[in-house]
């Protein structure tokens, strides 16, 4: 079986290659090679989708195609070139299509129009809508969610996992009861393959059914083999103190607000599941020590736990316990500077628990994150998996759910 990945060098194409290749599949990779590699073991063929004729160089014909592209024109220019060599057609959509993220509907947005810029990311949405309606029904296409797995470079997933290997008292968005819902790369790649391989067509939503929060962190928790101290700040607590949600800088990775969002991660994907999507159980994607995070990263990524090491430096004179917040200091890693509302304690370990006012010493102040090492990710959608930071009530933003897939 001869296999075209638009793609195939980044996050879920690359994994889709990856797995097609191991099927025993023929894997031709096709895209301009800056995003990153394809696996080994597959031939790569150097496109340019953005001009008329540019995947000129593939040649012959292919049993099954993936393509994770975000603009409509390069969708359109495919269906034109690869006209009578293509057999089953696979597009990797984003569960952004939808209009209203305040509740569960199945509304899209409306198509982007012609003429509109492509590369705005308010119009990401709009663009896959477009993009799903050029390949029509006779395509699958595959609404992905929030994907984390091994390579996601958004940081919303490993974040949680690297903050509860780190212990002491961990600041949680929300509550317990919040819905999520995520899917493993390895997981949806399998079954975008399998459902190719099917002749499946038709929208499918490619995510987990949703679960807590509560049961999320309990799940990473339980994979790390820790005890985190949870302390829950309320929705009114975080936009208070300008906590951003879902990703970027001084966010909380996959909090996002209500109702705002109420329906965002909260989809029936049944569907899904009974046409053959398995979800692994939540331990299996959960590394058993902060170190094995590192298999979550890309090669060479500089936020890789083990790049990072701990100050057993005492505090200076200037911070005390039960001092306010005021800027970088010792112990695990920074405390948080934008963050007046809090006082924190310092102890090694950020473990003694030593209470100042509002939260205390429950800030993740180790938390880079809330500094904006991640500023990359923030307001910046793209293909399948990730998102930017949400942009609520914008009826043509692509909000959260989109991201790097190749």
């Amino acid at each position: 079986m001869r296999t075209l990945v638009l793609g195939g060098t980044r996050f879920l194409s690359r994994e889709i290659a990856r797995q097609a290749r191991d099927r025993g599949h023929e894997v031709v990779c096709a895209a301009r090679g800056v995003a990153g590699e394809p696996p080994s073991g597959v031939e790569f063929v150097r496109v340019d989708r953005a001009e008329d004729g540019g995947l000129a160089p593939l040649k012959g014909s292919f049993d099954l195609v993936v393509d994770v592209a975000r603009l409509p024109s390069q969708v359109r220019r495919a269906v034109t070139e690869l006209a009578g060599r293509a057999g089953h057609y696979t597009f990797v959509s984003s569960c952004s299509v939808y209009s209203d993220a305040t509740r569960v509907n199945q509304v899209l947005h409306d198509p982007l129009p012609a003429g509109a810029d492509e590369s705005d990311p308010e119009n990401y949405g709009p663009a896959k809508v477009a993009c799903e309606q050029i390949l029509g029904d006779g395509a699958l296409h595959v609404r992905a969610g929030l994907i984390v797995g091994p390579e996601d470079q958004s940081d919303r997933f490993t974040y949680w996992v690297e903050r509860l290997a780190r212990g002491g008292r961990v600041l949680a968005p929300g509550s317990p009861g919040d819905l999520v819902q995520l899917v493993d790369v390895r997981d949806l790649a399998a079954w975008t393959l399998d459902a190719a391989q099917a002749g499946l067509t038709g929208p499918y939503d490619g995510i987990s059914m949703p679960f807590t929060r509560g049961e999320m962190l309990a799940g990473i928790a339980e994979g790390l083999a820790v005890a985190p101290e949870l302390v829950w700040a309320g929705q009114e607590f975080l936009t208070g103190h300008k906590v951003e949600p879902w990703a970027g800088p001084r966010s909380l990775p996959l909090w996002l607000p209500l109702p705002e969002y109420a329906g965002f991660m909260a989809r029936d994907t049944s569907a899904t599941l009974a046409a053959g999507l398995r979800i692994r159980p939540g331990r299996r994607h959960r590394p058993r020590h902060a170190r094995l995070a590192a298999r979550l990263r890309p090669p060479g990524d500089p936020r890789r736990p083990h790049h990072r090491r701990r100050s057993r430096t005492p505090p200076p004179a200037s911070l005390t316990p039960g001092s306010p917040v005021s800027g970088p200091g010792p112990g695990p890693g920074p405390l948080i500077p934008w963050l007046p509302g809090f006082r924190a304690a310092w102890s090694p370990g950020c473990s003694r628990g030593r209470r100042g006012r509002d939260h205390g010493g429950c800030v993740a102040r180790d938390d880079e994150r809330l500094r904006g090492r991640s500023a990359r990710c923030a307001g910046r959608p793209g293909p399948a998996g990730t998102a930017g930071r949400p942009r609520a009530r914008s009826a043509g933003t692509g909000g959260p759910g989109a991201g790097p897939a190749g």
